[in-house]
């Protein structure tokens, strides 16, 4: 019998032994979810993906998005994106809050709610930063707004931006080929956006980066183009010293304006959302942003994306629709750069 127990306590030491190492042999760190089951942080360090930062529009994972996932996985509305975000950061507009007690939000309902465990897409597609300027970060007011806090920190995601000032909570910092990139996050759909307010924030960050990017939400919902508020608020940005502006909220792409030698994206559209009434909601654009390696000029890729034909879930377009996309935005955009939105491609100098 003592035999039987000393054998016993041997096998399982070496079981336990055997499943220690193995943990400890991953290259990536394990955390559990809110719900206990163990996922894997995909959206690390990213030392080993390129040095680029890929920007989205808005991203609403409540409503007929979640009912999707609750059928098809928490990672559905990304399956499309697997090489779009190979990039060291990914950052979107979280259109919704997570409130400490989620009710699946009905349709119709302006009042997003995320299921927490749904999250667990955003980390396996390698989001890195999502926004909270913007119109439905409130939507259960400060409680609600502090749980998304949490429950997007829980997986190491980065929030930053408010929905109702700006602070320094509304500035990310992004490191590039040693170069430091500034995002702030700004909201100016259903809050005062004070100028004073975000010029003190850019000059407070001016000092400690290479590149100010705003990211901004603003503008008419469905309208194509942008409106005089975005074109004084955009040019305003730049004079201060921004030098990229990205818009959403508008859920349709806009124009692109070049302004003293910088661009304004008024509005990339629709990333992932559940509104199928039309080709323009389900269409976006992504931009890739890399600097370049003497710091002086950046170089934007314009990738433009669709979820026609399956909902909630953006593909890249072919090679057809690409050019058709890229000829009617470059129609409406700034002529002094029709021809490189052509090409796909846009530089600035810093």
């Amino acid at each position: 019998m003592e035999r039987a127990l000393l054998l016993f306590g041997l096998l399982t030491a070496l079981l336990l032994s055997v499943f220690s190492y193995s943990l400890a042999a991953k290259s990536e760190p394990v955390f559990l979810s809110q719900h206990g089951h163990v996922i894997s942080r995909i959206a690390d360090s990213g030392a080993h993906l390129p040095a680029t930062i890929v920007f989205v529009g808005d991203v609403m994972l409540g409503r007929d998005v979640e009912r999707k996932m609750n059928v098809y996985g928490s990672n559905y509305p990304f399956l499309g994106s697997t090489d779009l975000f190979r990039s060291r950061y990914v950052v979107a507009n979280f259109e919704a809050a997570i409130p400490e007690k989620h009710y699946p939000t009905p349709n119709g309902n302006l009042r997003f709610s995320v299921n927490p465990y749904h999250l667990d897409g955003l980390v396996t597609a390698r989001i890195t930063h999502a926004s909270l300027a913007n119109n439905h970060s409130f939507d259960f007011g400060q409680p609600g707004l502090e749980s998304t806090k949490y429950q997007l920190a829980l997986r190491e995601l980065v929030a930053f931006g408010e929905p109702n000032k700006v602070a320094t909570t509304s500035t990310s910092y992004l490191i590039l080929d040693n170069q430091s990139v500034a995002l702030v996050g700004l909201n100016s759909v259903g809050a005062k956006l004070a100028k004073n307010d975000w010029k003190a924030e850019l000059e407070r960050l001016e000092s400690s980066s290479n590149l100010q990017i705003a990211y901004v939400h603003w503008g008419d919902e469905y309208v194509g183009q942008s409106n005089v508020y975005q074109q004084k608020l955009g040019r305003e940005l730049i004079d201060a010293g921004f030098d990229l502006v990205i818009g959403h909220h508008p859920h349709v792409v806009q124009e692109i304006e070049e302004y003293n030698g910088k661009l304004i994206f008024y509005s990339l559209g629709n990333y992932v959302f559940d509104q199928y009434f039309s080709e323009e909601v389900q269409t976006g654009l992504a931009l890739r942003l890399s600097v370049k390696p003497d710091g002086r000029g950046v170089e934007i890729d314009l990738v433009p994306v669709s979820s026609v034909g399956i909902e909630a879930q953006p593909q890249r377009l072919d090679e057809e629709e690409v050019t058709q996309f890229l000829y009617v935005l470059a129609s409406k955009s700034s002529q002094s750069i029709a021809k490189s939105i052509l090409e796909g491609r846009l530089r600035i100098g810093l």
